[in-house]
Protein backbone atom coordinates (compact mmCIF):
# COMPACT_ATOMS: atom_id res chain seq x y z
CA UNK A 1 0.00 0.00 0.00
CA UNK A 2 2.80 2.21 -0.54
CA UNK A 3 3.52 4.37 -3.06
CA UNK A 4 0.60 5.97 -5.90
CA UNK A 5 -1.65 2.88 -4.46
CA UNK A 6 -1.33 4.10 -0.72
CA UNK A 7 -2.66 6.28 1.36
CA UNK A 8 0.28 8.31 -0.16
CA UNK A 9 1.78 11.62 0.85
CA UNK A 10 4.57 12.99 -1.83
CA UNK A 11 3.31 10.73 -4.92
CA UNK A 12 1.12 12.46 -7.25
CA UNK A 13 -1.03 9.41 -8.58
CA UNK A 14 -4.70 8.49 -6.72
CA UNK A 15 -5.19 4.87 -5.40
CA UNK A 16 -6.29 4.10 -9.15
CA UNK A 17 -2.85 5.29 -10.69
CA UNK A 18 -4.38 8.78 -11.98
CA UNK A 19 -3.76 12.21 -11.19
CA UNK A 20 -6.44 12.36 -8.01
CA UNK A 21 -4.01 14.41 -5.75
CA UNK A 22 -4.89 17.45 -3.76
CA UNK A 23 -1.64 20.12 -2.11
CA UNK A 24 1.06 22.07 -3.04
CA UNK A 25 4.03 21.14 -1.55
CA UNK A 26 6.21 24.40 -2.64
CA UNK A 27 2.64 26.09 -0.63
CA UNK A 28 3.64 24.18 2.82
CA UNK A 29 1.13 21.63 2.22
CA UNK A 30 1.50 17.92 1.97
CA UNK A 31 0.23 15.77 -1.21
CA UNK A 32 -2.36 13.37 -0.70
CA UNK A 33 -3.08 11.12 -2.60
CA UNK A 34 -6.50 9.60 -3.90
CA UNK A 35 -6.72 6.95 -0.95
CA UNK A 36 -5.45 9.77 1.50
CA UNK A 37 -8.16 12.52 0.40
CA UNK A 38 -11.14 9.27 1.00
CA UNK A 39 -9.33 8.63 4.30
CA UNK A 40 -9.73 12.89 5.07
CA UNK A 41 -13.43 12.57 3.82
CA UNK A 42 -14.37 9.74 6.19
CA UNK A 43 -12.48 11.47 8.71
CA UNK A 44 -13.58 14.82 8.28
CA UNK A 45 -16.37 15.14 5.75
CA UNK A 46 -16.34 17.18 2.36
CA UNK A 47 -13.80 17.73 -0.07
CA UNK A 48 -12.35 20.74 0.06
CA UNK A 49 -8.98 20.89 0.60
CA UNK A 50 -6.99 24.38 -0.36
CA UNK A 51 -8.15 26.48 2.99
CA UNK A 52 -5.76 26.40 5.96
CA UNK A 53 -8.21 24.15 7.61
CA UNK A 54 -7.39 21.63 4.68
CA UNK A 55 -3.78 21.86 5.02
CA UNK A 56 -4.31 21.53 8.62
CA UNK A 57 -6.08 17.81 8.31
CA UNK A 58 -3.78 16.57 5.56
CA UNK A 59 -0.92 17.57 7.78
CA UNK A 60 -2.69 15.47 10.89
CA UNK A 61 -3.03 12.02 8.54
CA UNK A 62 0.44 12.94 7.19
CA UNK A 63 1.21 12.80 11.12
CA UNK A 64 -1.07 9.61 11.60
CA UNK A 65 0.46 7.06 8.93
CA UNK A 66 3.89 8.51 9.37
CA UNK A 67 3.65 7.62 13.16
CA UNK A 68 1.92 4.17 12.18
CA UNK A 69 4.32 3.46 10.11
CA UNK A 70 7.58 3.86 12.10
CA UNK A 71 6.99 1.85 14.85
CA UNK A 72 7.41 -1.76 16.06
CA UNK A 73 3.93 -3.51 17.09
CA UNK A 74 4.80 -6.65 19.09
CA UNK A 75 0.85 -7.44 18.91
CA UNK A 76 -2.87 -6.84 17.15
CA UNK A 77 -6.07 -6.81 18.39
CA UNK A 78 -9.28 -7.06 16.21
CA UNK A 79 -12.67 -6.33 16.90
CA UNK A 80 -14.28 -9.54 15.45
CA UNK A 81 -18.00 -8.48 13.48
CA UNK A 82 -17.41 -6.41 11.00
CA UNK A 83 -13.71 -7.17 10.93
CA UNK A 84 -12.55 -10.69 11.33
CA UNK A 85 -16.29 -11.71 10.41
CA UNK A 86 -18.55 -9.59 8.25
CA UNK A 87 -22.06 -8.60 10.17
CA UNK A 88 -24.59 -10.65 9.12
CA UNK A 89 -23.07 -13.97 10.67
CA UNK A 90 -21.75 -15.21 7.89
CA UNK A 91 -18.47 -15.05 5.71
CA UNK A 92 -17.97 -13.36 2.85
CA UNK A 93 -14.71 -15.39 1.99
CA UNK A 94 -13.29 -18.22 2.90
CA UNK A 95 -12.12 -18.62 6.09
CA UNK A 96 -8.74 -19.97 4.86
CA UNK A 97 -7.69 -16.55 3.82
CA UNK A 98 -8.17 -15.08 6.56
CA UNK A 99 -6.58 -18.02 8.93
CA UNK A 100 -3.59 -17.60 6.60
CA UNK A 101 -2.52 -14.53 7.13
CA UNK A 102 -3.76 -14.79 10.98
CA UNK A 103 -0.94 -17.78 10.97
CA UNK A 104 1.68 -15.70 9.14
CA UNK A 105 1.36 -13.38 11.51
CA UNK A 106 1.31 -15.54 14.72
CA UNK A 107 3.96 -17.41 13.36
CA UNK A 108 6.37 -14.13 13.57
CA UNK A 109 5.54 -14.52 17.41
CA UNK A 110 3.43 -11.41 17.76
CA UNK A 111 0.81 -11.69 19.91
CA UNK A 112 -3.25 -11.84 18.79
CA UNK A 113 -5.84 -10.38 20.75
CA UNK A 114 -9.87 -10.56 19.58
CA UNK A 115 -12.88 -8.87 20.98
CA UNK A 116 -16.68 -9.22 20.76
CA UNK A 117 -19.85 -8.87 21.68
CA UNK A 118 -20.85 -12.28 20.94
CA UNK A 119 -20.04 -15.06 23.90
CA UNK A 120 -17.92 -18.05 23.94
CA UNK A 121 -21.03 -20.33 22.95
CA UNK A 122 -20.87 -19.15 19.69
CA UNK A 123 -17.71 -17.71 18.82
CA UNK A 124 -15.00 -20.17 20.16
CA UNK A 125 -15.50 -22.61 17.24
CA UNK A 126 -15.59 -20.32 14.54
CA UNK A 127 -12.25 -18.62 16.12
CA UNK A 128 -10.53 -22.30 16.46
CA UNK A 129 -11.09 -22.49 12.99
CA UNK A 130 -9.02 -19.21 11.80
CA UNK A 131 -6.60 -20.25 14.60
CA UNK A 132 -4.30 -23.50 14.68
CA UNK A 133 -4.03 -24.90 18.19
CA UNK A 134 -0.86 -24.44 18.84
CA UNK A 135 -1.70 -20.48 19.09
CA UNK A 136 -4.75 -21.11 21.42
CA UNK A 137 -2.90 -20.19 24.62
CA UNK A 138 -1.50 -17.23 23.19
CA UNK A 139 -4.46 -15.16 21.72
CA UNK A 140 -6.48 -13.10 24.52
CA UNK A 141 -10.59 -13.11 23.75
CA UNK A 142 -12.90 -10.62 24.96
CA UNK A 143 -16.38 -12.60 24.58
CA UNK A 144 -19.21 -10.24 25.65
CA UNK A 145 -17.86 -6.89 24.99
CA UNK A 146 -15.33 -7.89 27.38
CA UNK A 147 -17.09 -8.91 30.17
CA UNK A 148 -15.35 -12.50 29.58
CA UNK A 149 -11.94 -12.84 28.77
CA UNK A 150 -10.07 -15.81 28.49
CA UNK A 151 -7.24 -17.80 26.45
CA UNK A 152 -8.97 -19.34 23.61
CA UNK A 153 -7.68 -22.55 25.12
CA UNK A 154 -9.96 -22.26 27.63
CA UNK A 155 -12.69 -24.59 28.33
CA UNK A 156 -16.47 -22.71 29.01
CA UNK A 157 -17.01 -24.57 31.77
CA UNK A 158 -13.06 -23.43 33.83
CA UNK A 159 -14.48 -20.03 33.68
CA UNK A 160 -18.44 -18.76 34.37
CA UNK A 161 -19.17 -15.21 34.85
CA UNK A 162 -22.45 -14.35 37.29
CA UNK A 163 -24.67 -11.59 35.19
CA UNK A 164 -24.08 -8.12 36.90
CA UNK A 165 -26.57 -6.73 38.88
CA UNK A 166 -26.74 -3.42 37.51
CA UNK A 167 -27.03 -4.66 33.61
CA UNK A 168 -29.74 -6.49 35.53
CA UNK A 169 -31.04 -3.76 37.55
CA UNK A 170 -31.02 -1.44 33.98
CA UNK A 171 -33.02 -4.08 31.69
CA UNK A 172 -35.19 -4.99 34.22
CA UNK A 173 -36.36 -0.86 34.98
CA UNK A 174 -36.33 -0.87 30.96
CA UNK A 175 -38.49 -3.63 30.26
CA UNK A 176 -41.27 -2.73 32.85
CA UNK A 177 -41.42 0.67 30.85
CA UNK A 178 -42.64 -1.44 28.26
CA UNK A 179 -39.76 0.66 25.78
CA UNK A 180 -38.84 -3.42 25.14
CA UNK A 181 -40.22 -6.48 25.12
CA UNK A 182 -38.42 -9.18 27.34
CA UNK A 183 -38.67 -11.50 25.10
CA UNK A 184 -35.97 -9.45 22.96
CA UNK A 185 -33.24 -9.52 25.88
CA UNK A 186 -30.38 -12.45 26.19
CA UNK A 187 -27.60 -12.32 28.81
CA UNK A 188 -23.88 -13.16 28.00
CA UNK A 189 -21.52 -13.50 30.87
CA UNK A 190 -21.81 -9.83 32.62
CA UNK A 191 -23.86 -8.03 29.68
CA UNK A 192 -27.22 -8.13 28.09
CA UNK A 193 -28.10 -7.80 24.40
CA UNK A 194 -31.48 -6.52 23.37
CA UNK A 195 -32.35 -7.98 19.35
CA UNK A 196 -32.54 -5.11 17.58
CA UNK A 197 -34.11 -6.47 13.99
CA UNK A 198 -37.36 -6.26 12.61
CA UNK A 199 -39.45 -7.15 9.74
CA UNK A 200 -36.98 -6.14 6.87
CA UNK A 201 -33.86 -5.34 8.61
CA UNK A 202 -35.51 -2.82 10.54
CA UNK A 203 -33.70 -1.40 13.65
CA UNK A 204 -36.73 -1.30 16.74
CA UNK A 205 -34.70 0.40 19.22
CA UNK A 206 -31.49 2.76 19.39
CA UNK A 207 -28.74 3.17 21.80
CA UNK A 208 -30.04 6.93 22.71
CA UNK A 209 -33.81 5.55 23.24
CA UNK A 210 -32.44 2.90 25.47
CA UNK A 211 -30.36 5.82 27.55
CA UNK A 212 -34.03 7.45 27.36
CA UNK A 213 -35.78 4.67 28.87
CA UNK A 214 -32.56 4.40 31.51
CA UNK A 215 -32.82 7.99 32.87
CA UNK A 216 -36.69 7.83 33.19
CA UNK A 217 -35.94 4.90 35.32
CA UNK A 218 -33.30 6.34 37.54
CA UNK A 219 -30.46 8.62 36.52
CA UNK A 220 -27.50 7.05 38.29
CA UNK A 221 -28.22 4.30 36.31
CA UNK A 222 -26.40 5.44 33.63
CA UNK A 223 -22.88 5.61 35.58
CA UNK A 224 -23.43 1.87 36.18
CA UNK A 225 -23.34 0.70 32.64
CA UNK A 226 -22.61 1.64 29.45
CA UNK A 227 -24.53 0.97 25.65
CA UNK A 228 -23.39 -0.03 22.64
CA UNK A 229 -24.67 -0.51 19.21
CA UNK A 230 -24.44 -2.93 16.50
CA UNK A 231 -26.24 -4.38 13.39
CA UNK A 232 -28.75 -6.39 15.05
CA UNK A 233 -28.11 -6.27 18.69
CA UNK A 234 -27.91 -3.45 21.41
CA UNK A 235 -25.77 -4.46 24.52
CA UNK A 236 -25.62 -3.32 28.13
CA UNK A 237 -22.55 -3.10 29.64
CA UNK A 238 -21.05 -2.98 33.02
CA UNK A 239 -19.13 0.33 33.46
CA UNK A 240 -16.18 -1.00 34.38
CA UNK A 241 -15.64 -4.06 31.23
CA UNK A 242 -14.78 -2.76 28.03
CA UNK A 243 -13.55 -4.72 24.58
CA UNK A 244 -10.14 -2.38 25.68
CA UNK A 245 -9.04 -4.47 28.57
CA UNK A 246 -7.90 -6.97 25.92
CA UNK A 247 -5.66 -4.33 25.15
CA UNK A 248 -4.26 -4.17 28.77
CA UNK A 249 -3.87 -7.58 28.79
CA UNK A 250 -2.08 -8.33 25.94
CA UNK A 251 0.59 -5.27 27.02
CA UNK A 252 1.59 -7.49 29.20
CA UNK A 253 2.83 -10.36 27.16
CA UNK A 254 5.21 -8.09 25.21
CA UNK A 255 8.41 -6.34 25.13
CA UNK A 256 7.85 -2.90 26.96
CA UNK A 257 9.56 -1.18 23.68
CA UNK A 258 6.97 -2.41 21.37
CA UNK A 259 3.61 -1.22 20.75
CA UNK A 260 0.18 -2.42 20.07
CA UNK A 261 -2.07 -1.95 16.77
CA UNK A 262 -6.22 -1.85 17.13
CA UNK A 263 -8.38 -3.12 14.04
CA UNK A 264 -12.30 -2.72 14.25
CA UNK A 265 -14.92 -1.61 12.67
CA UNK A 266 -17.46 1.06 13.93
CA UNK A 267 -15.55 3.63 15.98
CA UNK A 268 -17.93 6.45 16.74
CA UNK A 269 -20.29 5.82 20.10
CA UNK A 270 -22.64 4.07 20.22
CA UNK A 271 -20.19 1.75 18.17
CA UNK A 272 -19.34 -1.68 19.86
CA UNK A 273 -15.39 -1.10 18.98
CA UNK A 274 -15.38 3.13 19.86
CA UNK A 275 -13.15 2.17 23.27
CA UNK A 276 -10.91 -0.14 21.45
CA UNK A 277 -10.25 2.38 18.54
CA UNK A 278 -9.65 5.06 20.97
CA UNK A 279 -6.52 3.48 21.24
CA UNK A 280 -3.70 5.51 20.25
CA UNK A 281 -2.48 3.08 16.96
CA UNK A 282 -5.92 2.23 15.56
CA UNK A 283 -7.66 1.55 12.20
CA UNK A 284 -11.05 0.83 11.08
CA UNK A 285 -12.46 -1.17 8.15
CA UNK A 286 -16.09 1.11 8.75
CA UNK A 287 -16.97 4.33 10.55
CA UNK A 288 -14.25 6.35 12.52
CA UNK A 289 -14.46 8.48 15.54
CA UNK A 290 -13.67 12.17 15.54
CA UNK A 291 -10.26 12.45 17.14
CA UNK A 292 -7.22 12.83 14.75
CA UNK A 293 -5.11 11.66 16.48
CA UNK A 294 -6.35 7.56 16.29
CA UNK A 295 -9.18 5.48 14.49
CA UNK A 296 -8.66 6.05 10.76
CA UNK A 297 -9.74 4.12 8.05
CA UNK A 298 -7.07 3.91 5.56
CA UNK A 299 -8.96 1.26 3.23
CA UNK A 300 -9.86 2.03 -0.74
CA UNK A 301 -13.07 3.34 -1.40
CA UNK A 302 -15.54 0.89 -1.03
CA UNK A 303 -13.62 -1.82 0.88
CA UNK A 304 -14.67 -3.11 4.26
CA UNK A 305 -15.26 -5.73 6.74
CA UNK A 306 -13.02 -8.81 5.76
CA UNK A 307 -11.83 -7.77 2.20
CA UNK A 308 -11.08 -4.64 4.39
CA UNK A 309 -9.11 -6.54 7.76
CA UNK A 310 -7.30 -8.86 5.06
CA UNK A 311 -5.66 -5.65 3.27
CA UNK A 312 -4.70 -4.78 6.68
CA UNK A 313 -3.41 -7.56 7.12
CA UNK A 314 -1.50 -8.07 4.26
CA UNK A 315 0.14 -4.43 4.89
CA UNK A 316 2.07 -5.91 7.90
CA UNK A 317 5.46 -6.77 7.32
CA UNK A 318 6.51 -9.00 10.18
CA UNK A 319 10.15 -8.33 11.31
CA UNK A 320 12.84 -11.10 12.88
CA UNK A 321 12.15 -11.14 16.39
CA UNK A 322 14.49 -13.93 17.22
CA UNK A 323 15.16 -13.77 20.95
CA UNK A 324 13.18 -10.45 21.68
CA UNK A 325 9.67 -11.42 20.50
CA UNK A 326 7.83 -11.29 17.39
CA UNK A 327 7.45 -7.67 16.18
CA UNK A 328 5.75 -5.93 12.43
CA UNK A 329 5.36 -3.02 10.54
CA UNK A 330 2.57 -1.33 8.66
CA UNK A 331 3.56 -0.18 4.91
CA UNK A 332 1.01 2.52 4.66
Amino acid sequence: MDGGSGTGTGDARGADGGDARAGNPRAGMPVVTGRGMTALRRKFGGDEMSDSRGITRARLLTRFVGDLSSKKFGAIIFGYEGVLRDYGGGHTMPLKEIGAELERIMRGGIIVGIASRSGHESMAAELRHMIRPEHWDDTCVGYCNGTDIRALSDAEASQTRASNDHVEFVTNAIESSDMISESDVTYCGGQASIKNSGGAGAKKYSADMILRAMADAGATMRRNVKVFESDGYIDVVPYGDSRYEVVRRTKLAIPGDRYILCIGCRGQWPGADCELLAHRYSLSTGTVSATASSCWNLLPEGEGGEQGALTYMRSMRVGDGSGQGGWFTMRM
